[in-house]
């Protein structure tokens, strides 16, 4: 059992909605809560420069394995990390099939609550 130190929080994309100006705008409602550790990615390589999603990511989270239907659920792009702000899911890997644990490739999109 892996536990963790942070909560991620996914949003699940509920309808399109138009704001008081006609723009659509999508509506979001938290879903589930999962703890999971969070961490930063850094560095290059020349071996992995094809694999876009992974190269892209910030950051990485990961968790106890569950067979939880947001996982795989390719509608489901935004979560927020306890602390930390939101992320966009760019993967979501079962490492070898082995059910052990889940990795949770992330993209940083910014901290709600932060001005700039």
């Amino acid at each position: 059992m892996i536990g963790g130190n942070v909560e991620l929080t996914v949003y699940n994309k509920l309808s399109y909605d138009k704001n008081e100006i006609g723009e659509v705008e999508a509506s979001n409602s938290e879903g589930e809560k999962i703890m999971g550790f969070l961490d930063y990615i850094s560095g290059s390589a020349d071996l992995s420069k094809f694999h876009a999603k992974v190269e892209e990511s910030t950051h990485i989270f990961i968790c106890d394995y569950a067979d939880n239907a947001w996982m795989f659920n390719s509608a489901v792009t935004k979560c927020n990390v306890s602390g930390y702000g939101e992320f966009q899911i760019l993967l979501v890997d079962d490492p070898m099939g082995l059910h052990q644990h889940i990795e949770v490739y992330l993209k940083y999109i910014g901290d709600l609550h932060s001005v700039m």
